[in-house]
């Protein structure tokens, strides 16, 4: 059963107001859009300055060793994917053993 509403023209004016408004407010949030937290592998690649099939190898790695080798990946899809911050992580471990002369 819906349930009608019966609005008088000065309701229908402040009611188009504040639709108006709650509108505007939508859009300004949605204008302040969150980066995305993950990488693909043509930023990694890039980042990182190997080739796309070389990311994607040490991403397969990552996931057949159970973390133990490769780079942090997970495939969301057919697609892999590379957290932001695990991955700045995994670099700045990568320079600090480079730094100690760790493989």
């Amino acid at each position: 059963m819906m349930a009608k509403i019966i609005l008088f023209p000065q309701q229908v004016s402040s009611l188009s107001a504040v639709v108006r408004k709650v509108l505007r407010k939508g859009t300004m949030v949605q204008s302040k859009q969150q980066p995305d937290p993950y990488l693909n592998t043509e930023e990694v690649a890039k980042l990182l300055g190997y080739s796309v099939r070389t990311i994607t190898e040490w991403a397969q790695r990552y996931q057949d060793t159970d973390g133990l080798e490769g780079i942090p990946a997970f495939k969301f899809s057919r697609a892999w994917r590379f957290d932001k911050a695990r991955m700045e992580a995994w670099i700045a471990d990568k320079k600090n053993d480079a730094k100690r002369g760790i493989a």
